[in-house]
């Protein structure tokens, strides 16, 4: 059994399903996620294929743990995210409802013991999201 793990989407996840669908997207859904546990993690770099990337991750242990680096390169053919629903904001104490994107940002969500980051580059910005990962 694995006590850490890493999830990394092309796009984002929302229970069980994947977004954009596989109809609005070039990558088929099995090459869109993966999933990284022990030993087998992604110190490498991972680029979308789109604007909306979403991190999921899992550290039990205190002290274990990783690096993200972001970087926003351009996209010519953006995807347009728009979120209804609760999420908590990084950014202040309050739950977001409902909300268009104007800007990039990083929303942190914590769900019991697992955390998710969905990363967004809204399509005014057109950017591809660009991930590095490497070890604390």
């Amino acid at each position: 059994m694995c006590h850490s793990s890493f999830k990394v989407v092309d796009g984002w996840e929302l229970n069980g399903q994947f977004f954009p669908g596989t109809e609005d997207h070039p990558k088929p859904a099995e090459k869109r996620f993966a999933e990284y546990c022990g030993e087998n993690r992604p110190w490498k770099t991972q680029i979308t294929s789109q604007n909306v990337g979403l991190l999921e991750f899992r550290i039990p242990i205190k002290g274990e743990g990783f690096t993200v680096s972001i970087e926003f390169r351009p996209n010519p053919k953006p995807s347009y995210f728009r979120y209804s629903g609760k999420v908590r904001s990084i950014f202040s104490d309050q739950d977001l409802e409902s909300y268009d994107l104007r800007a990039w940002r990083i929303e942190l969500q914590a769900h019991r013991d697992q955390t998710k980051i969905i990363i967004i580059s809204t399509p005014e910005q057109h950017h591809y999201i660009k991930a590095s990962f490497s070890e604390l």
